[in-house]
């Protein structure tokens, strides 16, 4: 008999007493239960999210079995326990899965300390992760990007993870697509949820022994469905979706939230403004003066930027110069409204980079001078193991390129700011294995 991959997963998605596992056999997948391995390699009994992390606090996701409420501690290595409080937990009537969010207070950094997952019955832990707090202090801070994160394939999105931890960033930005949650979706408030369950439950990112902060804004996958503009109807439904699955409150002034999805984060002398490139865009048939980010969303971009002279990310799911491919790119389908923001952008005293994902390509660029009025960059990461094809760079010329590559792959930059001599950001991007696809220093002076 032929099963289909949604009455698989709905079949698979169960609890267990004592440990809870999202498949039936987990043997059948190269793993097993009471910590997961997969070919020898650690895997959490639940999907766990560290979300937004300061020198003293953290909070965390947590993916539950709807009908158990769960216990939680924390400790560091001599056993002390920590303040923690379940800011949030939300089920819905068609899943046997929920959410619950986590605030951890009181922590310090340089200590590693252990979160435990409790069963209630038991009394005993179902599952230990390990994580730290951040230094948001740090002069040259690891973060990594990465965008594109289909589920439908499993070694890739075992590996890649794999590959991430083990480069160790202090920060992880997810750029879009977090979740392909428009694939096998009829449509319904059901069948999102479930995708971005299926998500949570399937990516090794939610599983490794050892949490790295994440934060995330949506492209059109995680949003709706494949370049889905702002006239889609459910969008209020899919935005309290992703908020629950990927949203932060705010702690030690390091976030700010915007309109949409959009939010600041504020650390290590520099600000990432993650926009979203969904909630307000134009249809491609507009011709009045059509938008990406919509006049909130620009509003909100310019009066934090003028707020201080520190480097600024721009994030977004979608390419800035990505014109050259006529493709989903701002300079494509926006240009006129584009061209008006990278004026405002020009006056600026903040000096910007952007970044960028959903192109499932990796690509640095150079943006010319008569753009902002210096020499800046463009470092696009995509896609982590969605679907990719050889040498699909190479469809177009583009003049600004660097370089670039096609394989699964994500980008570290280990990012200074230094007002004497520049912003340098020292780009690698990494394939399964850890093996390298690009390198480049770039340097910004405003």
């Amino acid at each position: 008999m032929k099963i289909s991959r949604r009455d698989f997963l709905q079949s698979s998605l169960v609890t267990t007493v004592g440990a809870y596992s999202i498949f039936n056999d987990p043997r059948s997948y190269g793993m097993l239960q009471n910590g997961y391995n997969f070919r020898g390699i650690y895997r959490g009994n639940l999907a766990i999210l560290q979300g937004l992390t300061t020198k003293t606090t953290s909070q965390f996701c947590v993916l539950t079995p709807s009908n158990e409420k769960l216990g939680y501690a924390v400790v560091d290595p001599n056993g002390q326990q920590y303040p923690l409080k379940i800011t949030n937990r939300e089920t819905r009537n068609y899943s046997k899965w929920g959410i619950e969010k986590i605030l951890v207070t009181g922590l310090s950094i340089n200590t590693k300390y252990t979160l435990r997952v409790i069963n209630p019955t038991s009394g005993k832990p179902i599952d230990e992760r390990t994580f730290k707090s951040l230094d948001t202090d740090l002069v040259s801070p690891k973060i990594m990007i990465a965008s594109c994160m289909k589920d439908n394939k499993k070694d890739p999105r075992e590996e890649m993870w794999d590959n991430v931890a083990a480069t160790s960033p202090d920060v992880i930005f997810l750029i879009g697509d977090t979740c392909y949650a428009d694939n096998d979706n009829d449509g319904s408030d059901a069948d999102y949820w479930r995708r971005y369950v299926e998500t949570r439950s399937l990516l090794s990112h939610f599983r490794q022994k050892s949490l790295t902060p994440t934060l995330a804004i949506w492209d059109d996958h995680d949003y709706a469905g494949n370049n889905a503009d702002g006239t889609f109807a459910k969008k209020e439904m899919t935005k309290k979706l992703f908020k629950l699955f990927w949203d932060n409150e705010p702690q030690e002034n390091t976030l700010v939230k915007g309109p949409g999805v959009s939010q600041i984060f504020k650390a290590f002398g520099q600000r990432f403004f993650m926009m979203d490139s969904r909630y307000y865009r134009s249809p491609r048939n507009e011709t009045n003066n059509p938008v990406q980010w919509g006049s909130l969303q620009e509003s909100f971009l310019y009066e934090n930027l003028a707020t201080s002279a520190a480097p600024a990310w721009l994030m977004n799911g979608s390419q800035f110069f990505g014109g050259y491919l006529k493709k989903d790119s701002f300079e494509y389908w926006q240009l006129a409204n584009f061209k008006d923001i990278c004026r405002e952008l020009s006056k600026q005293e903040a000096p910007i980079v952007f970044a960028s994902g959903d192109v499932h390509f990796t690509e640095y660029m150079r943006i010319e001078p008569a753009v902002l009025g210096y020499p800046t960059f463009e470092i696009t990461s995509s896609s982590i193991h969605s679907t990719t094809v050889p040498f699909n760079h190479l469809r177009k010329k583009n003049p600004r390129r660097i370089d670039a590559n096609s394989a699964h792959q994500f980008t570290n930059i280990i990012t200074t700011a230094d007002p004497k001599n520049g912003w340098k950001l020292e780009a690698q991007s990494f394939k399964s294995g850890l093996r390298q696809t690009l390198r480049e220093t770039m340097i910004v002076n405003r």
